[in-house]
């Protein structure tokens, strides 16, 4: 059965995404103590520091939240440029099918599935029909046996390749955090298979106006799982940090503008709380 496509949507530089993954079955945990949640956050930051703007995140102990804003497509080439180096063979041999079959990619069009997706690693190449652009504007690169390296490839692509090639970066860059953290709890813990589920789960978000809603979302979700009363005494999330004056990684200013300032925040987040919302300049 293809997966629904909220599932595989395009990481696509400068969109707003819910990104959000589980226990790979009912019941495993991601979380065993305290020492696990201090080090999921320590991962994210070192791996998707460069890829994403986080606005909001909430860690509980068998699944988690993101609230997310992917970077401008030159900051994440940059970054897969150094972190990445090589495109993943399964991503190179999507890329060459792809072309040789006559699809074509586009910065906007439905995004859809096709066969030779990558499904199990979760790592997912966009593909984009009735689109305008090539990948590359040579296509003698494709006769090379071996995956390139970026920035052999990066010449051949036209603007919407580069964004193709983005989308694909930032998924594998966060498939590969998923997997470094999952192999330490692994570890840790003495368990042997997957930790979380594949893929990723991820969704756009078009408005400012539903990302507030998602950011209340997240911080709320203990309170809606029982684990907590109140948003305030959760803490592995990041409504403290916002209503903290502690320093964070955090989007916070651009968010707190969203919803109208601290107060509006908070009584947004109470229950039946209102919010002002303000589109950014």
């Amino acid at each position: 059965m293809p997966l629904r496509p909220y599932i595989t949507d395009p990481l696509l530089p400068g969109q707003m995404f819910h990104i959000y993954n589980r226990g790979n079955e009912q019941g495993t945990l991601i979380c065993y103590e305290q020492a696990n949640y201090e080090y999921f956050l320590r991962k994210l930051q070192q791996y998707m520091s460069d890829y994403l703007n986080l606005y909001a995140y909430c860690i509980l102990p068998d699944h988690y939240h993101l609230a997310v804003k992917v970077r401008p497509i030159d900051e994440v080439l940059e970054a897969a440029t150094r972190d990445l180096k090589k495109i993943r063979k399964d991503a190179w041999e999507r890329v060459k099918r792809m072309v040789e079959a006559g699809d074509k990619v586009f910065q906007e069009g439905e995004a859809v599935l096709t066969e030779g997706t990558d499904s199990e690693s979760g790592s997912y190449l966009p593909v984009f029909r009735n689109a305008e652009l090539p990948v590359f504007q040579k296509l003698a690169i494709l006769s090379q046996p071996h995956p390139p390296y970026i920035t052999d490839i990066l010449p051949q692509l036209t603007e919407a390749g580069k964004l193709y090639l983005a989308a694909w970066a930032v998924s594998e860059r966060m498939r590969r955090f998923n997997l470094a953290y999952s192999k330490a709890v692994n570890k840790q813990q003495g368990r042997r298979g997957s930790l979380m589920q594949k893929p990723f789960r991820r969704k756009r978000f078009d408005t400012i106006e539903d990302m507030c809603r998602l950011i209340r979302y997240i911080h709320r979700n203990p309170v809606h799982h029982g684990y907590v009363n109140t948003v305030e005494e959760y803490p592995w999330s990041s409504y403290g940090a916002y209503v903290k004056s502690a320093k964070t990684k955090l989007k916070k200013e651009e968010a707190m503008g969203w919803f109208g300032g601290k107060e509006h925040f908070v009584a947004y987040h109470s229950q039946g709380g209102g919010a002002k919302f303000h589109e950014p300049d």
